[in-house]
């Protein structure tokens, strides 16, 4: 028995080394982005089985071969969200916001509906993100990048119409409770809004 394991150990060594040169041969022969596609596609496999570490760990391979991927970005953000890491998720959508506004390099964003949704989604939460910093400009720019990519965020409005009244500038905060009026599907942020001109308008209610 012991002379039957001694000889499977070269064997399961060799296998092993055998293993590491095919990937290696892999990476060196496929096409970068194929690869980095290959690791997304495994990575979306380990997130459907809620391992979120193993998952994040093979995005980040994609996007060590192919770094222009943009939807990447957006995953990582999306898995180190359910993970509680607020940081890391901010961080992942705002890179995945600027490849989307990047001049030289928009061309390598894929334009589909649901591309357009999640870049609205992260270009969202970095504007609450934002608000909450008190940077209110940015706040307002990402919000506009959301209702041009998606007609899905009304909340939008409202946000844009709150930072505007905190930078005093109320003209601009009334074009955003039209839009919301217009919009009509969210009945209680048009008065929130209505409400806050109502009051003194250069104190934040929230």
């Amino acid at each position: 028995m012991d002379m039957k394991i001694s000889n499977l150990q070269p064997r399961i060594i060799i296998a092993a080394v055998a293993g590491l040169l095919l990937l290696r041969l892999i990476e060196l022969f496929i096409p970068i982005p194929t690869y980095a596609k290959l690791y997304g596609t495994l990575a979306q496999k380990y997130e459907q089985k809620n391992d979120y570490p193993r998952a994040i760990q093979l995005y980040k391979k994609a996007l060590h071969h192919n770094p222009s991927y943009n939807q990447t970005y957006y995953e990582l953000g999306v898995l180190y969200g359910k993970m509680g890491d607020d940081q890391q998720k901010l961080a992942y959508f705002q890179e995945f916001v600027n490849l989307g506004q990047d001049p030289d390099k928009v061309h390598l964003v894929k334009k589909d509906y649901r591309r357009d949704v999640d870049y609205a989604t992260a270009a969202y939460q970095l504007g609450l993100d934002y608000t909450q910093k008190g940077e209110y400009l940015k706040a307002i720019n990402l919000f506009e990048e959301t209702v041009k990519h998606s007609d899905l965020f009304t909340e939008a409005y409202y946000e844009m119409g709150i930072n505007y009244i905190k930078l005093g500038n109320i003209p601009k905060a009334k074009e955003q409770l039209q839009h919301l009026k217009k919009v009509n599907n969210k009945p209680v942020l048009t008065r929130a809004l209505e409400e806050r001109f109502k009051t003194n308008p250069r104190v934040p209610f929230r």
